[in-house]
């Protein structure tokens, strides 16, 4: 596995859904983290980069509507969100928790594997927006909140990373 990247399809909403195919994927980043001797948020956000980067396509240049490209990915990798906000400040909610298992065995290390995996995607999908904040629930009763802002819209604060706050 040395070397391997984690897939990087966005899916077909039809089949990335799917709990296996959840845990494919998050099997296949934590071994990568294990094998490579990484941090798991560098494996995160490059994971991320590489999902981006696919969804965008060829079309690297053309502009991206990063929230909502962002929200179908999470559709298809069946977080079930709900857009909360608009505009420079904008996120979701999350109205399941695909790796409700794993969260509950590691909670800081799985939402913090996702916090970086979206900070991932929104730069390979352009860098427009960036996560503020992810506020995790517990995984059995869902509701963790993904909170994006426009890059150029960065608090005072700019090169802090972004918090992830447990809210059991």
């Amino acid at each position: 596995m040395a070397g391997r990247q984690p897939e990087a399809d966005a899916g077909s909403e039809a089949d990335a859904g799917s709990e296996a195919d959840a845990y494919r994927i998050l099997s296949e980043l934590l071994l990568a983290v294990l094998a490579e001797g990484d941090d798991p948020d560098e494996a995160g956000r490059r994971a991320g980069r590489l999902i981006g980067r696919t969804m965008r396509g060829d079309s690297s240049s053309a502009p991206c509507n990063g929230p909502a490209e962002f929200e179908r990915f999470l559709r298809s990798r069946g977080f079930v969100p709900r857009r909360i906000g608009s505009g420079p400040e904008t996120g979701f909610v999350l109205g399941r928790c695909p790796y409700q298992e794993a969260a509950l065995a590691n909670p800081s290390l799985i939402c913090g594997l996702h916090r970086a995996l979206a900070e991932g995607i929104l730069h390979g999908l352009g860098g427009s927006y960036e996560v503020a904040k992810l506020v995790a629930r517990h995984p059995t009763t869902a509701g963790c909140r993904l909170e994006l802002r426009a890059a150029d819209e960065a608090p005072e604060q700019a090169g802090r990373p972004p918090t992830v706050e447990a809210a059991r």
